[in-house]
């Protein structure tokens, strides 16, 4: 995680790479008024706003979305997990278990079942904000094909994959990701300009 941070340390706070946990209207963002990031699949994706606060979103980060649809399934899912765990780097092993543990399998179970159950391809044709969806060049979970497939479903997005990296890749590849982050906010302050 100090990777992570050093990687996507701003200059200054408001330079959009930050965030910060506020309630807006119902539901609960992590964001600020420039830039979004969803990781994992226990909230809807993207948030279902009250409408009219889109427009405080500057830029959306998606990084290694679920679910695919050739494995929408809680088999398919858990399969690929499976996959996952041995592409990871070696030192997540404990980390991801740790994480299952903390969290209990029960509610794992739970957030796999949802996440399922949550097609995102209409969601992904709403989003009006720059979007970057980023995976591992290595990602089972989220394969290149699916990976390019929702970047093309909405209507501002690009696709990335970090080389090398597999599902977890903002935290075993976070200065790319964070170079990633940083050219989607860039483009996306020019077009504010």
């Amino acid at each position: 995680m100090r990777r992570l941070r050093l990687a996507l340390a701003a200059p200054r706070p408001a330079a959009g790479l930050t965030s910060e946990w506020r309630r807006r209207g119902s539901p609960r963002t992590g964001c600020r008024r420039r830039a979004c990031s969803g990781t994992r699949s226990a909230r809807r994706w993207p948030p279902r706003w009250p409408p009219g606060t889109p427009r405080l979103v500057r830029a959306l980060v998606l990084a290694g979305p679920t679910s695919d649809p050739a494995a929408r399934t809680r088999r398919g899912q858990f399969g690929r997990w499976l996959v996952d765990t041995l592409r990871e780097a070696p030192w997540q092993a404990p980390i991801l278990l740790r994480d299952v543990v903390d969290a209990r399998p029960w509610r794992v179970y739970a957030t796999l079942s949802h996440s399922v159950r949550n097609a995102i391809e209409a969601d992904a044709a709403r989003v009006t904000a720059p979007t970057l969806v980023v995976t591992g060049a290595r990602d089972p979970v989220v394969p290149a094909a699916w990976r390019d497939r929702l970047a093309r479903l909405a209507p501002d997005a690009r696709a990335a994959a970090v080389p090398g990296a597999a599902h977890n890749v903002a935290t075993t590849a976070p200065v790319e990701v964070a170079a990633a982050v940083r050219a989607l906010l860039a483009s996306s302050l020019r077009k504010v300009a």
